[in-house]
């Protein structure tokens, strides 16, 4: 058999060549591995400071004689909507948004508009239609839309 001869003359690094401290690699290895695993938990929760945008939890408090699905809660300027489900619409808005509640687009008969006011993370908008004879009008139209749809 045949054994490995060693080379007469081994390699040597070149002069300008330095090792590399294994302890230092390692820490900085680790310094950017706790970095990523915060930056990515930051991203992964959503938090919403990260985002820039604010929670904003909307009560219908409906005076009106309609459903509460008959309206909705809109931000302005971003025009972010969201409908009322049991009387609360949730809203994700930057927060200097003025927050108000409107007629859902999904009955364009029926036409309301509140006040705007300053988004918060839990307000309460009142909504009240007895307001004379043209929204005795509007709420005619709607209910006959309204009965078309039970058809």
């Amino acid at each position: 058999m045949n054994s490995p001869t060693p080379h007469p003359h081994p390699r040597k690094k070149p002069a300008h060549v330095e090792e590399k401290n294994p302890l230092w690699t390692y820490v900085a290895g680790g310094a950017v591995l706790v970095a990523a695993t915060i930056g990515a938990t930051l991203w992964l929760s959503g938090n919403s400071s990260s985002s820039g945008l604010m929670q904003v939890e909307v009560t219908l408090d409906n005076r009106c004689e309609l459903i509460d699905e008959a309206f909705m809660a809109v931000a302005v300027p971003s025009g972010t909507k969201a409908g009322f489900e049991k009387g609360l619409a949730i809203l994700k808005v930057p927060p200097q948004s003025k927050i108000y509640v409107k007629s859902h687009d999904r009955y364009p008969a029926f036409s309301f508009e509140t006040g705007k006011y300053d988004a918060e993370p839990r307000m309460v908008i009142t909504v009240n239609c007895g307001m004379g004879e043209r929204i005795d009008r509007t709420l005619d139209a709607l209910q006959k839309q309204f009965k078309s749809r039970e058809r």
